[in-house]
């Protein structure tokens, strides 16, 4: 093989792994994750993680960004923490930005 082939391989290689093996470990993109803004105008926010893609994270905190137009933000711009919030409330009805306002703040007071 010439080194140009190999080099074809290794992108191709890149590509193909999943958001895990790029970034670290599955549960800090888990939905419902809690990470931190770390790039933009809303650099410090807590937020929370709604869904992954390959490169992106959908992110909402249920005050500036709400659960029905989440940010899509890339995943090298957000800091991951250890905490997980319930994304179905106790009662049985679906999230509503409230719940995820509820939680983030609790959190908050925590740390």
């Amino acid at each position: 093989m010439s080194a140009r082939n190999e080099t074809e391989n290794d992108i191709e290689e890149k590509r193909e792994k999943p958001i895990d093996e790029k970034y670290g470990e599955s549960r800090r993109w888990r939905r419902g994750a809690i990470v931190f803004s770390k790039a933009g105008r809303d650099k410090g926010l807590a937020m929370v993680v709604l869904e992954a893609e390959e490169n992106y994270l959908l992110l909402a905190d249920g005050k500036s960004r709400v659960l029905d137009r989440p940010k899509r933000k890339k995943i090298k711009h957000v800091q991951p923490t250890h905490e997980q919030i319930r994304m179905k409330p106790e009662c049985g009805r679906d999230l509503q930005d409230a719940d995820l306002r509820k939680q983030i703040n609790e959190y908050l007071e925590r740390r």
